[in-house]
């Protein structure tokens, strides 16, 4: 036996020091036990050299002190306990007999002689290989086939029991085993058929068996761990979840994994009775929230309200974290592809949000202030690694988060402490880099705000900063470059230097001013105070007016102003009507949800201008690319395949330059193409005939400008 170690002198660690030297010990007489060595013969190597005690004498010798050593007992035996020696004599006469030789005890009766076997059995890791000849013991009886599986499939249905329900759940252990190559199981899963047989019967039939098993009822089905009988299918239904979430995270195909996924939502009380499993089921929900199709995420999310819902007090908190962590992680890059998405977690997120407000007030405190802290570093530090941890995609669509949840809120009194807050730090964003690059950017702030206040009825000072857009952008500048495609702010935070050369970009900052004003001017449109509160903006743009000189800018400014000089006049005209006081909130109240009701010209020209955009915008996702991308629709140049050697005639008139049966257009007529080849011919000969012939084809072809095209390219028309 080792010698133990020093210790602390704790009684934890004598006893894991006495517990180690014991298996030291136990671990050197096993292997001492084990130094026997087997030769082909099967016989005991005594010696150590394969050589073995053959003589005769020495087994003559050892056999005579063996009996004289015997006689000498039996004589001790006789003295000491004379009644037990009469007892041998009367029963067994041939223990005392010792001395009679073998060949006397072969003649007896009823004699048996022990003999050694030929080949000695050893209880070692050697006995795992068989022996020439001897079959390995078949599985074939562990085997499961279509009909076995019917069979228990019907007994499951028709009369669920613990022993039908284990079964099921070890059948489903098995084809797990299958699909990762292992054999724990007590089944044998062969054949995609009977895989798909045995995933079937749980998907299928195992909830309804439960219940019927444990008799819940539609009151009671939530809380299936107070059922008498749940204590016998707790640990068969522990090992089915752990099992189905580990094949939930091998499934590679999208439809296999929503039947999974449909199949764990009708388990979801069932789930909720083991903490650990349901911490498990929500990691593995919120990577499919945020990761997968689009139907796999709807399922997930459906998974994870049930299961919130169900265990408030121990989940709710953990999947809030979870989820939100998630969501900022998948809103980093943002595209056509990637925005869809993006609003759906923000949308399901908010609905889990809004389960419990308090709860909510807690998180969303916490987040806001890790902005606000953001915001403040950027504002102090003024270096470049600051301003990107505010000027990313998922600061601005944290902040969308949260302006979502106040506005979908807005009768809750604890997140409705956290507008103001959220207000100061996209007010901050704004005015952190205010330049031409970073417009886009403005715009998407601007967006929250104005719907921050229309939602939640709070006033907030939007129009100057949408007013202010036109100072930071020269609507006078003369561009460099023409763009054919116009801009889209949606998707970009940032505009290049590049892109601000082009005449698309100051043409999309126009266009999202008018929107934007429309908007605003349209949620505060039936306000007592809209006389008031718009005529600073009137001022500005009619500033705004007079300084541009481009024909298209002030068209679309004379047309807001147009639009808010009506709806000025009209609020004014209805606000002379009434005999009231500052102070009387309750008519002022009924006078604004009149005017709501009835609705007012602005807010009637918003109506029909927004639905426009959006009907545009859809035609945009769906045609527009695929136009660009086959360009179906757009003629190309091609070029005439070699001319021969051969003369060929010039054909008079028309000549048709794209050969089409379904084409419809109309091209002005020009000359062959072969014909100015005669005119440089002819340029050697006399200069007068090459001025006539230029002239004549200057005047067949009528080639537009350039600025003309770009204006009439309208690809949203075709």
């Amino acid at each position: 036996m080792a010698e133990p170690q020093d210790s602390d002198g704790s009684l934890e660690d004598d006893l894991n020091q006495s517990l180690d030297s014991d298996a030291d010990d136990s671990q050197n007489d096993e292997d001492d036990s084990n130094d026997v060595d087997i030769d082909e013969s099967g016989e005991d190597d005594i010696n150590g050299d394969g050589s073995s005690n053959d003589d005769g004498d020495s087994d003559e010798g050892d056999d005579w002190v063996n009996e004289a050593e015997h006689m000498k007992s039996l004589k001790n035996l006789q003295k000491t306990d004379p009644d037990f020696y009469k007892y041998l004599e009367e029963n067994d006469k041939k223990l005392l007999q010792f001395h009679e030789s073998d060949e006397d005890d072969e003649d007896d009766e009823g004699s048996v002689t022990h003999e050694l076997p030929n080949k000695l059995e050893v209880d070692s890791e050697e006995s795992d290989f068989e022996a020439e000849g001897e079959e390995k013991p078949s599985r074939s009886s562990n085997a499961v086939t279509l009909a076995r599986v019917e069979e228990w499939r019907n007994e499951l249905v028709s009369n669920p029991s613990p022993k039908s329900i284990t079964r099921a759940v070890d059948l489903f252990h098995a084809a797990l085993d299958r699909v990762t190559g292992e054999e724990n199981s007590a089944f044998r899963i062969d054949g995609s058929a009977v895989f798909n047989a045995v995933i079937e019967m749980c998907v299928m039939d195992m909830q309804s068996s439960l219940v019927e098993f444990l008799k819940l009822t539609p009151s009671s089905v939530k809380n299936p761990d107070k059922s008498k009988k749940w204590v016998k299918v707790r640990g068969a239904l522990h090992t089915y979840f752990t099992d189905l979430f580990k094949l939930m995270t091998g499934v590679a195909s999208d439809h296999i994994l929503s039947v999974m996924l449909k199949h764990l939502h009708s388990m979801c009380s069932f789930v909720a009775c083991f903490p650990k499993i349901s911490k498990t089921a929500l990691k593995s929900l919120t990577k499919l929230w945020s990761t997968g199709e689009e139907t796999v995420r709807v399922l997930s999310f459906l998974c994870i309200l049930r299961l919130t819902t169900q265990q408030k007090g121990t989940l709710l908190n953990t999947a809030l974290k979870l989820l939100y962590i998630a969501y900022i992680r998948g809103s980093k890059f943002v595209s056509m592809n990637s925005l869809p998405q993006i609003n759906f977690m923000k949308q399901t997120l908010v609905d889990i949000y809004k389960l419990d407000p308090a709860l909510s007030y807690q998180h969303a405190f916490l987040y806001i202030r890790q902005l606000a802290i953001h915001l403040r570093n950027a504002v102090t530090i003024h270096k470049k690694e600051s301003f990107q941890t505010v000027y990313n995609w998922q600061y601005v669509h944290s902040l969308k988060l949260w302006v979502d949840l106040l506005s979908s809120a807005p009768d809750s009194s604890e997140l409705q402490q956290l507008l103001y807050p959220v207000v100061q730090i996209i007010l901050g964003c704004i005015k952190l880099i205010p330049t031409s690059q970073y417009i886009p950017l403005r715009f998407h702030c601007i967006q929250m705000l104005i719907k921050l206040g229309r939602e939640t009825n709070t006033f907030i000072p939007v129009l100057p900063l949408i007013i202010e857009s036109l100072t930071i952008v020269d609507l006078n500048k003369h561009h460099k470059k023409a763009s054919m495609k116009p801009f889209d702010f949606t998707f970009v935070l940032r505009v290049s230097k590049t892109a601000m050369t082009e005449n698309g970009f100051t043409d999309a900052v126009v266009e999202y001013v008018f929107q934007l004003l429309m908007e605003c001017a349209a949620a505060h449109s039936h306000s007592i105070a809209f006389p008031d509160l718009i005529v600073p903006a009137i001022i500005q743009l009619k500033t705004f007016v007079k300084n541009c000189k481009v024909p298209k800018y002030n068209s679309k400014l004379k047309q807001i102003l147009s639009k808010l000089n009506e709806n000025y006049t009209f609020v004014n005209n209805a606000r002379n009507q009434l005999s009231l006081t500052m102070n009387e909130t309750s008519k002022i109240n009924v006078f604004e949800s009149d005017l709501k009701a009835r609705g007012t010209p602005l807010s009637k020209y918003w109506e029909q201008l927004n639905k426009s955009q959006n009907l545009k915008r859809a035609k945009q996702a769906t045609n527009n690319e695929k136009i660009a991308n086959d360009g179906m629709y757009l003629p190309k140049l091609t070029k005439r395949p070699a001319a021969s050697n051969a003369k060929k005639p010039v054909a008079d008139g028309p000549v048709e330059l794209f050969p089409s049966d379904e084409s419809d257009f109309e091209f002005p007529d020009i000359e062959d193409e072969n014909q100015p080849k005669k005119i440089k011919k002819t340029e050697k000969r006399t200069k007068n005939v090459k001025t006539k012939q230029v002239s004549r084809v200057a005047e067949d072809i009528d080639i537009p400008d350039q600025d003309d095209i770009v204006e009439e390219l309208d690809i949203n028309a075709i």
